[in-house]
């Protein structure tokens, strides 16, 4: 963290606050635009809001990666096993699946629908299809999935806990403005 002068102004105390780390293939962006969008909406107006509302963002985005780490997983497990499944059907000697099988097999989970056709009547051929990959998956990699389901069902009470925190710092801020007088600019 960068040494912050004395009498320093909240844009000084925020360009001193260290930029997030991000996972390794999480689009800088992605998350800077995510993060925008939430400071947009929680409307922090002094620096202790912001940290508060940048601690919510950083709630939020741990389980927008969860979310994410869960279906990576599902998807790279059923891809491994459609490749498998390809090639059992097309080579007996049980070796690594070729590369054509793995390629075909990608195509499952991409967003070309008639290369996902194909890959489907691949699959068909070797007795199977992807809703039975996709359970096997997913009930392969059983424990680590429950893994990543409790992370989330404890981000959910932190959540709750930050936002309301805030709300209150908020709704305190705003009964501490004594009450105004009303001028009447008409010059009446």
């Amino acid at each position: 963290m960068k040494d912050i002068p004395p009498q320093s102004s909240q844009s000084d105390l925020i360009d001193a606050t260290p930029s997030r780390k991000l996972f390794p293939g999480e689009d800088r962006g992605a998350f800077e635009a995510f993060r925008l969008a939430l400071l947009s909406e929680l409307s922090p107006s002094t620096f202790y809001e912001e940290q508060m509302a940048e601690n919510l963002i950083d709630v939020e985005w741990e389980a927008f990666r969860y979310r994410n780490l869960r279906a990576d997983l599902v998807t790279a497990k059923g891809r491994d096993r459609c490749a498998k499944a390809i090639e059992s059907s097309v080579n007996t000697f049980g070796s690594r699946p070729s590369e054509e099988s793995i390629a075909t097999a990608a195509t499952l989970f991409g967003p070309d629908g008639a290369k996902q056709k194909t890959a489907v009547k691949a699959l068909e051929a070797a007795g199977t299809n992807l809703d039975e990959i996709v359970a096997c998956a997913y009930a392969k990699e059983l424990g680590t999935l429950s893994h990543i389901e409790r992370h989330l069902a404890d981000i959910e009470p932190r959540r709750r806990r930050l936002l309301d925190d805030l709300e209150r710092l908020k709704a305190r801020r705003s009964r501490d403005i004594p009450d105004a007088e009303i001028v009447d600019d008409n010059g009446d």
